[in-house]
């Protein structure tokens, strides 16, 4: 798991370096400027779980916490960073939607969940935390 990290790490200075971050955030800049606050909030929150449940928790964290302080840097935004950096942090944990980590999997089986009735009840519980930690970011850190 540290090599693992370690490699994601050099990954997310790879984008940096190669100017693949910075195109990113020159491609969304403008649809981001025109979003509240909250709404942003939200939708890193989202992008970020969607990463977690398609790659992994660490991987998306790695890519979307980049991401996000470079579109700080950039001045697009004037939301507090660490609103991002948090809402980034909150939807990494929220990869439990589809069971593909090692815990979602021990649970789907020792419970005997059908892999439609786990998708259905790990949505919902996604939704309804990141609905909650979106709100709990926007009130403490913006």
């Amino acid at each position: 798991i540290i090599l693992f990290l370690g490699s994601m790490f050099s990954i997310a200075s790879i984008l940096d370096e190669t100017g693949a971050l910075n195109a990113a955030v020159n491609l969304l800049s403008p649809v981001l400027t025109q979003i509240p606050p909250f709404p942003m909030i939200l939708v890193f929150l989202l992008v970020t779980a969607l990463f977690a449940n398609i790659l992994d928790n660490s991987v998306a964290a790695l890519l979307m916490a980049p991401f996000a302080t470079a579109l700080w840097k950039s001045g697009a935004i004037t939301i507090n960073p660490d609103a991002l950096l948090m809402a980034v942090a909150a939807g990494a944990s929220l990869g439990l939607v589809v069971p593909s980590h090692q815990a979602t999997m021990v649970v789907m089986e020792s419970m005997e969940f059908p892999r439609k009735a786990f998708i259905k009840t790990g949505a919902a519980i996604c939704t309804a935390a990141a609905l909650l930690s979106a709100c709990v970011i926007w009130i403490v850190w913006c």
